[in-house]
């Protein structure tokens, strides 16, 4: 209990101060600073009368108003003709409870300034600490009993369950995902062994939290008696490492998660381990004919039918627009693999009518097994590229297992370099709309009708409400509109101002990163700071992209949404990226940069 002991050195009492109750409770007094006939527990009132008496100058009905109206951390020094003790009230959110921590000041002149530093910051520090600890529970595991005891204070006083080891695996406190990994865990204790550990527990209501254990061991020689710790929420946490690992899409793995979690696995896996690429045939038709949601909608219901094949342990991520990596590790026989390759490409085989066409789609599909193709997610990825792309030039439609003896490698590479270059481009950008706006930049010589043209395409396609091209000019302190482009559908927004002071869109510029971009969605969060520099409020996504021309001018290309239901794909917002920074070399590298910027200025 070193948590306990850190607080009797730093703090001579601990009081816990119900705002709703309207109530106290002494979790520690060890200097009697309350007489020995005060109750441990009781009425606010009574803790007042009794804090009067000692501290007759001081207004403790006003202090204990702030208590019950402020909601936050703050201190008071409360003081009488032979003592003083500073106050430290923490406010607990998640209780709506305060934490009065009490302990004797000390003299500045009985000490040094560089002592009283180290102290006040100490117990700031455990003040944090102490925060922090009320957001968790706290248990104790008895060994010999096979008993976990939940407690809601770091002091093991307020007890919220006590249930036992079988009971936990039989009962839905845990969730059953994480039972295997918990009888894992508890058996660790029997050989001493430490370990962090993450759980979705059920203490209160219908729903699960994520939970990461923190512990010690109580042993006598060599014999497990207790186990005591505290069990930290990080809901919070997971959500982000789950959003931050996963396509928004489709919930499957993103690439890179992908790939490391692929990496990681072939340290432990066998020879019945093996990499499978799916890649959609003619998916492009679906989107170019259905559109961008029918697609999505497509992709989700194709990464649902991959979950439905596979087992919860193989790894499956979507690596590309329309393309899909497994690591499945373990398959029984090379029967068994074909079954499953054979049912992938039956729940890819789907046709779709337009409503004069009917538009098919199919799937690729290669193989890598693990140790005869390569031992390093290199080695297997490369392997299953050349599968996938031989399956996909016999026809389509079918899976082909890498196999070295049936193939020439370097003429598989030479033949299919193009394509490889132009795959591997469009995990990340729409290659095919680039170069189609490389064709407008080369065939157009005025530099105005080029940028409409450009921006008509990418309006249409990315359903984006307004495109512009504004100046910043730091010489003169002011940002100015050159260039303004808006979608016909979008009939009733607001004009842009022709100039905006630089003060006002300053802190939106302090959010563009190294590359000079910046990206907002509905679902993020910004102060009025930020607000004040918009032109019009009703804005629900935005993309900026700007080109430093010199230390004096930028020239920034913006995209704005007002519809929130779209969501910017991360393809998407590289493409627009890509084609803004293209955009900028076009107006700096062909001359017309100077008839640009100059165009409706006074």
């Amino acid at each position: 209990m070193e948590n306990l002991k850190l607080l009797q050195l730093e703090h001579d009492v601990i009081i816990l101060i119900d705002c709703i109750n309207d109530s106290y409770q002494i979790l520690m007094d060890t200097k009697n600073y309350f007489d020995a006939t005060f109750k441990k527990e009781g009425k606010l009132s009574k803790l007042r009368v009794s804090e009067e008496r000692k501290f007759p100058d001081m207004d403790i009905k006003e202090i204990l108003d702030r208590v019950f109206s402020e909601q936050k951390k703050f201190q008071v020094n409360f003081e009488n003709e032979i003592s003083s003790y500073i106050h430290l009230f923490l406010y607990l959110p998640q209780k709506e409870k305060y934490l009065c921590c009490i302990h004797e000041n000390y003299n500045l002149e009985e000490s040094s300034v560089e002592k009283t530093f180290e102290k006040a910051n100490m117990r700031q520090q455990l003040s944090n600490m102490i925060t922090q600890f009320f957001k968790n529970i706290f248990f104790k595991y008895e060994a010999v009993e096979k008993v976990f005891m939940f407690y809601e204070d770091i002091l093991f006083s307020k007890v919220i369950l006590v249930i036992s080891y079988e009971e936990i695996l039989r009962s839905n406190f845990i969730h059953y995902d994480d039972v295997e990994n918990f009888e894992k865990f508890i058996q660790g204790f029997t050989k001493l062994k430490k370990d962090n550990a993450e759980f979705r527990l059920k203490f209160r209501g219908d729903s699960y939290n994520w939970f990461r254990m923190y512990y010690d061991i109580e042993f006598n020689d060599n014999e497990v008696i207790s186990v005591f710790g505290v069990l930290k929420v990080i809901d919070a946490e997971i959500k982000y490492k789950y959003k931050s690992e996963r396509d928004l899409l489709t919930g499957l793995y993103n690439k890179l998660t992908t790939e490391r979690l692929v990496e990681k696995a072939l340290n432990y896996s066998t020879a019945n381990s093996y990499l499978i690429m799916i890649d959609v045939d003619n998916f492009k038709a679906i989107n170019d004919n259905l559109g961008h949601i029918f697609g999505d909608a497509v992709l989700i219901n194709l990464a649902d039918s991959l979950k439905s094949i596979f087992h919860q342990i193989d790894i499956i991520g979507r690596i590309g627009g329309d393309e899909f990596l497994v690591y499945t590790k373990h398959v029984e026989s090379t029967d068994s693999l074909c079954t499953i390759l054979e049912k992938i490409c039956k729940a890819f085989n789907q046709k779709y009518l337009d409503g004069y066409m009917e538009h098919e789609i199919s799937s690729s599909i290669g193989v890598s097994r693990f140790g005869k193709d390569g031992v390093t997610f290199g080695e297997l990825a490369n392997k299953v590229d050349i599968a996938m792309y031989q399956a996909k030039n016999a026809g389509k439609n079918r899976y082909v297992i890498y196999n070295e003896m049936e193939y020439d490698d370097s003429l598989i590479i030479e033949g299919t370099h193009f394509n490889s270059m132009k795959r591997i481009s469009s995990h990340f950008i729409d290659i095919d709309i680039c170069f189609n706006l490389f064709n407008v930049f080369y065939g157009e010589k005025n530099p105005i009708e080029c940028l409409d043209k450009i921006m008509n395409i990418l309006g249409n396609q990315y359903d984006i409400d307004r495109v512009y091209i504004f100046k910043v000019n730091k010489a003169l302190g002011k940002s100015m509109f050159k260039y303004e482009w808006v979608n016909g559908k979008s009939d009733d927004m607001p004009a842009l101002p022709r100039e905006i002071p630089l003060s006002l869109i300053q802190p939106i510029l302090n959010l563009y990163d190294e590359g000079g971009i910046f990206y907002f969605d509905s679902s993020m969060e910004f102060g009025e700071e930020f607000w004040a520099g918009m032109p019009y409020r009703d804005i629900k996504s935005m993309l900026h992209c700007s080109v430093n021309i010199d230390e004096n001018f930028m020239l920034t290309i913006g995209f704005d949404r007002y519809t929130p239901q779209i969501q910017w794909t991360q393809k998407s917002i590289n493409t627009l990226v890509f084609l803004a920074k293209t955009v900028g070399v076009y107006l700096l590298g062909l001359g017309n940069l100077k008839f640009f910027l100059e165009r409706g200025d006074a």
